[in-house]
């Protein structure tokens, strides 16, 4: 279920950036289509060209296009969400508007996961359970090697026809079998047999569990260090996107150069927005492993 609102809190928020960006290349095309009709460029000067123009339209034609993919991408993951959550189709989902980048990233230690979920985990409780389970059917078989003692007891009666009246015999009894053509070997030799089974399935169950853990705690500590990175990469292209439209307008720079500001500006949000989902993604499955959700 976890997966399924991570899903769609990213496309939630996908939308919402290209229709940010969507805003602001319309707002841009407008604006360059203004210079290339007022534009009188000097000998040495091409001045804003009709291709900077239809580069502007084509750019806020794509990302119009990405935003009409995104809103269907939002509805299919929002009808998969109530889905899971058993939410009729017909009827709105109700849920907290959190940016994803609002929610905690705290670092896990990996020795701690790993002891949190092979303490947790339901598959490695149940093998255990088999464990003891084939362990008593053992001890169980070998006890059939052991004297059977036992109380036994008589009655007599009613009077025989020798005079002897009715009477009870009471004793303890003593059964030991001295051939039973091996079968309590065998039955000892198969509970051996599945006990050693369910062990080694135990141990490989942890060392997966072991394996799979320390993968997703590099990958957690990977991206929030790529996180952290773009943190400070969309900072810079955003002084860059303005100090563009501001040179542009001013006729200090090209198009171009705005433009590939643009571009790398929705380029980095969206680089980010992927790491966060994927962060919390794997975190989920953590808490799954270790049984925590």
């Amino acid at each position: 279920m976890k997966k399924a609102y991570y899903q769609h809190r990213f496309l939630k928020e996908v939308a919402r950036l290209l229709s940010e960006a969507e805003l602001k290349a319309g707002v841009t095309a407008r604006m360059v289509k203004i210079a290339y009709e007022t534009s009188v460029p000097d000998k040495d000067d091409k001045g804003t060209t009709r291709v900077d123009y239809l580069q502007a339209r084509n750019f806020h034609s794509e990302i119009k296009s990405k935003l009409i993919d995104a809103d269907k991408a939002l509805e299919s993951a929002e009808i998969a969400l109530k889905y899971v959550v058993g939410v009729n189709i017909d009827q709105p989902l109700r849920l907290q508007d959190i940016p994803l980048d609002s929610m905690p990233i705290a670092p896990i230690e990996s020795k701690g996961m790993k002891e949190a979920a092979l303490e947790r985990n339901a598959d490695l409780k149940t093998l255990n359970l088999g464990i003891k389970f084939y362990d008593s059917r053992q001890r169980l078989a070998k006890k059939e090697y052991l004297p059977k003692i036992g109380i036994q007891g008589q009655y007599v009666g009613p009077e025989d026809r020798f005079g002897v009246k009715n009477s009870w015999f009471v004793g303890i009894g003593l059964n030991m079998t001295l051939f039973d053509g091996f079968s309590t070997k065998a039955k000892v030799a198969q509970s051996q047999i599945q006990l050693e089974k369910i062990k080694d399935q135990g141990i490989l169950l942890e060392k997966a569990i072991s394996a799979q853990i320390s993968a997703l705690h590099k990958t957690l500590s990977g991206l929030t260090e790529k996180m952290e990175v773009l943190r400070g990469a969309i900072e810079e292209t955003n002084e860059r996107v303005n100090l563009a439209a501001e040179g542009y307008s001013a006729g200090l720079i090209e198009y171009e150069k705005l433009l590939s500001a643009q571009k790398t500006e929705i380029e980095m949000k969206l680089a980010r927005l992927q790491c966060l989902v994927f962060y919390h993604t794997m975190k989920s499955e953590i808490e799954l492993l270790s049984g925590a959700m």
